[in-house]
């Protein structure tokens, strides 16, 4: 699964640089050029000793190459409807795994199982907030509207964080299926 992972980052890496040289707005440009940063992240990782398990980087590439390529870069966003939901609700399941990650490095995922759904669902709601004031300073510096705050209000930033909590929420039940069965497949799958 590595060798399709680096597949995957060289493919879509090599597509945003062209896409690049076909830019049309400086915040374009740096949406592109912040793709590939974030798509060596798993790479930069594993260079400095902090590797994940292979299930767990496939999983954070193809949210990228979804979330960001397909949403920011190709304009899915405003293109499919509920493209936006999609994403954010994925971005909670990603975040709860890992929060569900964090949990296991540091040796405290099988003290209480409640604590560790708090934990996951705190995790995710703390990423998706802080992503929303990300979006909101960037499109005041940038003079854009995708949360449609003009036209909206909050309701596109309480729907993303809503889609995000659901996300996280799924996570949890799979989790706690999990460790009532004693199957221990997330030990196996995400460590």
């Amino acid at each position: 699964m590595r060798k399709l992972t680096n597949l995957l980052i060289g493919i879509f890496v090599i597509l945003d640089l062209i896409l690049i040289f076909k830019t049309r707005t400086i915040s374009y440009t740096l949406i592109c050029l912040s793709f590939v940063v974030i798509m060596l992240f798993p790479k930069i990782c594993r260079i400095f000793k902090m590797g994940f398990s292979v299930f767990l980087e496939f999983s954070f590439v193809l949210f990228v190459i979804l979330a960001q390529f397909f949403g920011s870069i190709l304009n899915f966003y405003d293109k499919i409807y509920w493209y936006d939901s999609f994403t954010h609700f994925l971005s909670g399941i990603l975040s709860a795994l890992f929060a569900f990650v964090i949990l296991s490095k540091l040796k405290v995922n099988s003290k209480s199982v409640l604590f560790n759904i708090i934990f996951m669902i705190s995790f995710t709601m703390l990423v998706a907030s802080l992503w929303e004031v990300f979006e909101f300073i960037s499109n005041s510096i940038f003079k854009t509207d995708p949360q449609k705050v003009l036209t909206t209000g909050v309701t596109d930033t309480m729907k993303d964080m809503i889609c995000a909590f659901f996300g996280s929420l799924i996570f949890s039940i799979m989790y706690l299926y999990d460790y009532v069965k004693r199957k221990k497949i997330f030990n196996k799958l995400f460590n």
